[in-house]
């Protein structure tokens, strides 16, 4: 793989609500065949985004590593078993920084990087199945409860919601107002395999956090144009004009109005910025 120059960042500076984010003009997008397999974006102070390109795999997912004082978070690992992710996160945090690998949900795309961190010091690996979600974050009620999750003087709100898979989870950061909503929210085709319980998921997301000001939404993939509406081809390895990543609350309101006015099946429904993809 064509490895990219990660600059490391200051993991322990001070919290910022009030400094903007920003975003990348544009994502690596398949579109160079001379593009580094990864990207990666300081979105603010000890958060990175990191995408693996299309000319790896298919599935271009975004990675996400939140670090606090004490540990830090990594969301998903990648799409491909080459060597690449953890060189990306030492060089982030440092090789002996304590570290959580976690998971957005347990499909391939988003797991297959796990064995690199296996030999790494100081690093937990948490499990894929429901149970060992559940065992880790403490949450005796799944999914009818969140949790917090500190990684010190950096809290971070863990609420389950299954639907697309059983074990998927959304983290809310309180630091930054960000929600990282796996495969259950993104520019893209969201699709459903268990409907009730990716209904109930959505409405238990707006419950929980009616009063957190989330400031932006981000997902694991972008699979819509910029064209309201229209998404590239499934499999598709170049995504010439693609939609941005970053969403927003009125989004997640716009999803839980399309499922609620639909029976006892999701229904195929096209919106601006997603599509509701049933497979149940």
């Amino acid at each position: 793989m064509v490895l990219a120059a990660v600059v490391p960042a200051s993991c322990n500076d001070a919290p910022d609500r009030d400094r903007p984010v920003e975003f990348p003009e544009r994502w690596i997008d398949g579109t160079d065949s001379e593009e580094p397999s990864f990207q990666v974006h300081e979105l603010a102070a000890g958060t990175w985004i990191i995408r693996q390109s299309l000319t790896t795999h298919f599935e271009a997912p975004f990675l996400y590593l939140l670090a606090g004082d004490e540990r830090a978070l990594l969301l998903d690992t990648g799409a491909t078993t080459e060597p690449w992710i953890r060189q990306v996160v030492d060089e982030l945090i440092g090789e002996a920084f304590p570290l959580i690998v976690a998971h957005s949900h347990a499909h391939g795309d988003h797991v297959a990087g796990d064995f690199e961190f296996r030999s790494r010091p100081n690093t937990e690996i948490v499990g894929h199945a429901v149970g060992d979600v559940a065992r880790f974050y403490r949450l005796e009620r799944w999914p009818h409860a969140s949790t917090s999750l500190e990684l010190g003087r950096r809290p971070l709100l863990v609420i389950p919601i299954p639907g697309h898979e059983p074990s998927s989870i959304a983290v809310f950061d309180e630091r930054t107002g960000v929600l990282l909503s796996g495969d259950s929210l993104y520019p893209g085709r969201l699709y459903v395999r268990d409907f009730a319980a990716y209904r109930a998921s959505v409405d238990r997301l707006v419950e929980t956090l009616a009063e957190a000001s989330v400031s932006w939404v981000l997902g694991a993939h972008i699979e819509m144009t910029d064209q309201p509406g229209v998404d590239y081809e499934q499999r598709q390895v170049s995504h010439l004009g693609e939609r941005p990543l970053e969403m927003t609350w009125d989004h997640l309101l716009e999803l839980q109005h399309a499922l609620s006015t639909m029976g006892e099946a999701a229904e195929y429904t096209v919106r601006d910025a997603f599509i509701v993809y049933p497979l149940d």
